[in-house]
């Protein structure tokens, strides 16, 4: 899908992620396109959901900080002191929102997900 949100995207992440991560993104973006029907999901969403996922993870360590105090997120474990590794989805999905005025929750609900943060059931099952 190749619309105006989504050029704006890419330019977006490709300033903000290295290319590896940048090639990362768009793989799973791929993936999702192929998942959404099993997940009943709206293609377009999957697929904006995946190429955004870790828009925040090449962030330095200091900007994810900053990130997580103004999105009130949580650290409940030590270990997601490594915010890097452990909050980077919802630190992604709080970026996404206020740099790319993404408001759909379903979208940002998959990206603060995918790292296992809260108790969001939206994506529990997928549709036999």
């Amino acid at each position: 899908i190749t619309t105006l949100s989504t050029i704006r995207h890419l330019a977006f992440l490709k300033e903000t992620l290295t290319p590896n991560r940048f090639e990362h993104s768009l793989g799973v973006s791929q993936v999702m396109s192929e998942l959404a029907r099993v997940y009943a999901i709206e293609r377009e969403r999957a697929v904006t959901a995946g190429l955004l996922h870790d828009a925040a993870k090449d962030l330095t360590l200091l900007e994810q900080a900053q990130i997580i105090s103004r999105a009130n997120i949580e650290i409940r474990y030590e270990c997601e002191l490594n915010y890097s590794l452990y909050l980077h989805g919802p630190a992604s999905a709080y970026v996404v929102q206020h740099e790319l005025e993404i408001t759909d929750e379903v979208i940002l609900d998959a990206i603060e997900m995918h790292t296992y943060n809260g108790n969001k059931v939206t994506f529990d099952d997928p549709i036999s």
